[in-house]
């Protein structure tokens, strides 16, 4: 004889998904806020930096859809496979900053490449950004 659950049992499991999955929503906006905030500060650029989080938030869903869909219906245990997602997702969102602070050298130098051919105007934001990542403090835009 099979154990059955019972109906209300069912119907507050469902309810916990459904707002597991809300607030798993809410805290993507969130994410979406605070990394467009930490990139503008990089950047200098407000379009620039919505554009490549809206980028970088497309290309997941697109891969793991593509990747992931392909698997998921072999598996029994989906609501433990999409814990599992949000926890890498969780993961990934405490070391972002880290990373943003290690990639921003190579950012600045990058930039310098590209500005290297000659003196352009910058916007007083950008020039403290590279003067605040530049290695040796120096004005690394009038260089």
């Amino acid at each position: 004889m099979a154990i059955v659950p019972s109906a209300p049992l069912v119907r507050n499991f469902h309810r916990a998904v459904f707002v597991l999955c809300f607030l798993s929503g809410i805290s993507g906006l969130l994410y979406e806020v605070a990394w467009a905030r930490m990139l503008h500060l990089l950047f200098g650029d407000t379009v620039l930096a919505v554009s490549t989080v809206l980028a970088s938030f497309m290309a997941g869903l697109a891969l793991g859809s593509f990747w992931i869909g392909r698997f998921i219906d072999r598996w029994r245990r989906v609501l433990a496979v999409y814990a599992c997602l949000e926890a890498g997702i969780g993961m990934s969102a405490l070391l972002f900053p880290e990373a943003l602070q290690a990639l921003a050298p190579l950012y600045v130098w990058l930039l310098v490449l590209v500005l290297a051919p000659g003196p352009r105007p910058l916007s007083p934001r950008l020039r403290a950004s590279l003067r605040a990542h530049s290695l040796d403090g120096r004005d690394v835009a009038s260089a």
